[in-house]
């Protein structure tokens, strides 16, 4: 009687079975990888996606501000088309600035393109027109 540790019948059987376990563990990894990889991928495009409309609204506010405190009554009444916003980040979110002066209120709207919807904020002409 052979001992079971030193048959060599058992031990031709070896390289099969480690073969097996490593397609088996190459098949959870990519079952469970693969979508783990695309959730994190449309987590980062949502999460950019928040991000710019944080930073253009900030923007819009303190831009709004400015136009409140004075600024408005140089440019005039009308929609003023690709608006020159005074911060840096503007340049790098893309999409265009719209100001409306008109019915007693400043309106500023971002448009980022894409498809995506329009950011706007607005507020009273302090002391009437000009």
């Amino acid at each position: 009687m052979k001992h079971p540790l030193t048959d060599p019948s058992r031990w031709r059987r070896w390289p099969s079975i480690l073969m097996h376990d490593a397609i088996c563990a190459l098949a959870i990894l990519a079952v469970t990888g693969i979508p783990l990889a695309m959730g994190i991928q449309a987590e980062r495009l949502k999460l950019r996606q928040a991000s710019e409309r944080a930073i253009a609204m900030e923007l819009i506010d303190g831009e709004l501000e400015l136009l409140h405190a004075g600024l408005w009554r140089t440019l005039g009444e009308g929609t003023h088309a690709a608006y020159n916003m005074h911060g840096e980040a503007a340049a790098r979110l893309g999409g265009d600035f719209v100001l409306t002066v008109a019915d007693d209120r400043l309106t500023l709207t971002w448009n980022p393109g894409n498809g995506r919807p329009p950011r706007a904020g607005s507020v009273p002409l302090p002391g009437g027109r000009p």
